[in-house]
């Protein structure tokens, strides 16, 4: 697990007869998971690759030796 879930609410409520309590916590989600790449051959620096998989939306950046990637 790595980071909280941006859909999810961050607190629970308990209610009962006697009263109500909340709690504060955070859900964590898996690590993004990658099935595959494509990239058209041969590749040239600078081209725009395409990533596929799961759980991307924890992932602020993305990198390479050359130079930051754009996110979509």
């Amino acid at each position: 697990m790595t980071g909280t879930h941006p859909d999810l609410p961050n607190e629970i409520r308990i209610e009962t007869n006697h009263g109500e309590a909340r709690f504060s916590f955070h859900i964590y989600s898996p690590a993004p998971q990658i099935a595959r790449i494509e990239l058209k051959y041969p590749a040239k620096a600078g081209e725009k690759l395409r990533i596929y998989g799961s759980n991307f939306y924890e992932v602020k950046k993305s990198c390479s030796k050359a130079r930051p990637a754009a996110m979509y």
